[in-house]
């Protein structure tokens, strides 16, 4: 994950370096911000809080609908 986010680090870097105007730069911000969304899906779908958080809220449900 760290190599991840120092590659775009770097990415993002160099991309803004090379550029003296501002043409493009609403693009580059969003494809940065949908790069950093991937980053925090992939990192929850690793860590395995989806599963944790549908099972818990299953518990729950399951709680009100049996009381």
């Amino acid at each position: 994950m760290d190599k991840i986010l120092g590659f775009y680090c770097n990415f993002m870097a160099r991309m803004t370096a090379k550029t003296d105007d501002q043409r493009g730069q609403g693009t580059l911000e969003y494809v940065g911000m949908v790069i950093v969304a991937a980053l925090i899906i992939v990192a929850v779908l690793n860590l395995d809080l989806a599963s944790s958080i549908a099972s818990k809220l299953k518990e729950k449900v399951d709680d009100v609908i049996n009381h």
